[in-house]
């Protein structure tokens, strides 16, 4: 993938934890803080299925680039996804023709990451927005973005826990920049990943020791 990748949260925990998981990928940056200081071409904002901007990353969003935003989301999504953003869709919003240029990025990215808000404990739904989140940028216009910053997705008040965040954000990256396929030789492969995905995964080493063993 020719697109420079950012991990940014204010979360200590889930900064660590990126660390751990991508650490055979040093291409991917990894920093602590607010994401919208992100120096990027892009920035992703996790939401709901329905453009409602109510909390988290959503309202912090609502407030730089103004409230009109829930507005321009809502609208689009009634229009191009009929009512409706399915968990893992995003689509990219140029804040220059969109947004007057309000705040601190080019682009917005915008992917569902939960119908409606709740806890995502034990669902896939990081793994499905991050890749909906690189799907979208890379179906960008070509040359408009050549970075990107993503948050913990589902993390927090979602309740996906770091550990589980980070392994899925990975496999996402690992999948979409072609570092690996998407493991579809058999449905069972896909299950066996899928169930993966969703456990607390053990330290990087030991997986890799496991991998080696051949008792993954």
């Amino acid at each position: 993938m020719d697109i420079k990748v950012t991990l940014c949260d204010k979360s200590q925990q889930i900064v660590e934890a990126w660390k751990r998981r991508f650490v055979k990928n040093p291409e991917v940056e990894i920093v602590p803080g607010d994401i919208f200081d992100c120096k990027t071409d892009a920035v992703v904002i996790p939401g709901n299925s329905f453009g409602y901007l109510d909390r988290g990353l959503e309202l912090q969003a609502s407030e730089l680039f103004g409230f009109e935003l829930q507005d321009l989301l809502r609208e689009k999504i009634r229009a191009e996804h009929n009512g409706e953003l399915l968990v893992g869709e995003g689509f990219v919003i140029p804040c220059k023709e969109q947004l007057a240029d309000k705040g601190s990025c080019s682009n917005l990215v915008y992917v569902s990451a939960s119908r409606t808000p709740g806890d995502l404990t034990g669902s896939l739904n990081s793994y499905l927005a991050a890749r909906g989140a690189f799907m979208a940028v890379a179906s960008a216009a070509p040359g408009s973005i050549g970075s990107v910053a993503l948050p913990g997705i589902g993390t927090g008040s979602s309740g996906i826990a770091p550990e589980i965040c980070a392994r899925q954000m990975r496999y996402a990256y690992t999948v979409f920049s072609g570092q690996r396929g998407y493991g579809d030789k058999s449905l069972t492969q896909l299950t066996r990943r899928e169930k993966k995905l969703r456990r607390m995964p053990k330290p990087p080493l030991e997986e890799t020791a496991e991998i080696e063993a051949g008792t993954e």
